[in-house]
């Protein structure tokens, strides 16, 4: 019987899109995955950062979070092994430290030069030998650190440093590396940053290192078989030989537009040291749908898209209305006919077909006023809107006939537009 592994980062517990908030969705993920843990006997869990969407988590996020450690530990034999990624505080998740030890949770949520806080030799309930190395989120200056205790003099100008900062993280690896046992059937890597010819999808945050932009596989200690790699949303395999180097993805879509199955990535160690592996699709708890319509098409490809998902799953969903010029009530209408799908509805935009009509040049002759400049500007605003009310337009007005005075000075009494 083999070694089963899986791997997952970038949870994100806690995200919102847009208003919308997502930990309902998270929680019938983590639901989802304790039940794969416990249904296909999985011997390790390996969560390659960002758990939080934030440093400082709601208290849904984190009850969440504590109830899917809890769960999954007290009806299996998984261990789980984590690092804190660039939105987690790794001091917060490091902080229940004693506890979570008790149910085979290690969290390594900080950075430090001391291979020991990063190095751990664990067998597995059926006898197989693994040594993991947990590399969280850093920043430049703990490199830096680093290599002030590895008595590296610093480059001499800025250039420089790119090449500096990449040596000294090989240096790392290595000496954390000496510290595997030689009987190990397989040794992992858990990163958060990026490495390699990544692939982004838009929904990360960007990451900055003094000049690197991806740490290349040349500096990878040979030592190690498995890179388990977060902070790429996207599911993907880098590298298979010498070593094999995988992002696991996120387990949901965050933004419109994001295509493709959200996937764990599945690791089988068989007792020859061989590396099988293959991905387990994440059925999807929240879809994030996003329709382009028009006046011709808009109530049926809206009720056909939304058909084919079922009725139990609250999608969140995006509007663009093209029409061919300023419309009001349109967002009524769509609001009307969405009433009757459990749908979060997000937004709601419209836009005016281009025309490929010659624009006039402004002159003297034929710049619009400033009422006229606002009127425009409010039915931009406001499209769903038949007229500006009343009250607003006086305001104005008398806005613009005191222009003269400090704007900066409120009118008592003035309505607010925005």
């Amino acid at each position: 019987m083999g070694l089963k592994i899986i791997h997952t980062s970038d949870w994100h517990l806690g995200k919102k899109l847009h208003n919308i908030g997502l930990i309902e969705e998270q929680i019938l993920f983590l639901n989802w995955l304790k039940d794969t843990i416990i249904n296909e006997n999985i011997d390790l869990l390996i969560i390659a950062g960002d758990i939080f969407d934030t440093p400082h988590p709601s208290a849904k996020a984190i009850k969440a979070y504590f109830e899917f450690l809890n769960d999954t530990t007290s009806n299996s034999d998984c261990l789980i092994y984590l690092i804190s990624g660039n939105h987690d505080s790794g001091s917060f998740l490091e902080a229940p430290s004693p506890f979570l030890e008790i149910k085979n949770v290690k969290v390594i949520g900080s950075f430090s030069s001391q291979p020991s806080h990063h190095v751990f030799n664990i067998s597995t309930k059926n006898n197989y030998s693994i040594g993991l190395m947990g590399f969280p989120y850093f920043r430049t200056r703990d490199i830096l650190d680093i290599a002030k205790q590895y008595n590296k003099p610093l480059p001499k100008n800025d250039s420089q440093l790119p090449v500096y900062i990449i040596e000294t993280i090989q240096e790392f690896i290595k000496k954390s590396c000496d510290h595997f046992k030689k009987e190990n059937h397989l040794n992992i890597f858990i990163g958060h940053y990026l490495f390699g010819k990544y692939e982004l999808n838009g929904t990360e945050q960007g990451l900055f290192l003094s000049g690197v932009d991806s740490i290349p596989f040349s500096i990878i200690d040979e030592r190690l078989d498995y890179l388990a790699l977060g902070h790429a949303h996207r599911s993907q395999v880098l590298k298979k030989d010498p070593f094999h180097a995988i992002y696991s993805g996120s387990p949901m879509k965050f933004r419109f537009g994001e295509k493709g199955v959200k996937k764990l990535a599945r690791i089988i160690i068989n007792p020859e040291k061989e590396i099988n592996f293959d991905w387990i699709n994440i059925p999807e708890f929240k879809p994030i749908i996003h329709i382009d319509v028009n006046h011709d098409n808009y109530v049926n490809k809206i009720q056909s898209t939304l058909n084919k998902y079922p009725k139990d799953i609250k999608a969140a969903i995006s509007i663009l209305f093209e029409v061919d010029k300023p419309t009001p009530g349109i967002a009524d209408k769509v609001r009307d006919l969405l009433a009757g799908f459990s749908v979060d509805i997000v937004k709601i935009k419209t836009k005016v077909k281009s025309t490929n009509k010659e624009l006039i040049p402004l002159s003297p002759m034929n710049i619009p006023s400033t009422e006229e400049l606002f009127k425009l500007f409010y039915h931009q605003k406001f499209p769903e809107s038949k007229e500006i009310p009343a009250e607003i337009l006086t305001d104005f007005k008398r806005l613009n006939s005191n222009h003269d005075g400090d704007p900066t000075v409120p009118r008592e009494g003035a309505t607010q537009l925005l």
